[in-house]
């Protein structure tokens, strides 16, 4: 039980060093925004869109099914 405590303490210590300092290894850039509105973009690569011609494709329609266990309506019985 001791060395349940003693890496609890240890995680807990570690957690609370690593939060209080932080990832801040590189300094934020005060000219980011100004940077970013000057970059150029190259959007040849980004995906467009297909154009697809409605008439030429085929009409799906629901198949009816027939009669059977599952339907709402049993079947007519004259």
């Amino acid at each position: 039980m001791k060395r349940l405590e003693t890496h609890l303490m240890a995680a807990a210590i570690a957690v609370g060093l690593i939060a209080f300092l932080g990832c801040d290894a590189v300094k934020e850039d005060p000219d980011a925004a100004k940077n970013a509105a000057e970059e150029e973009v190259d959007d040849s690569d980004a995906e467009k869109p297909l154009d697809i011609d409605t008439k030429k494709e085929p009409k799906i329609t629901a198949k009816k099914k027939k009669g059977g266990p599952d339907d709402e309506e049993p079947p007519d019985e004259d």
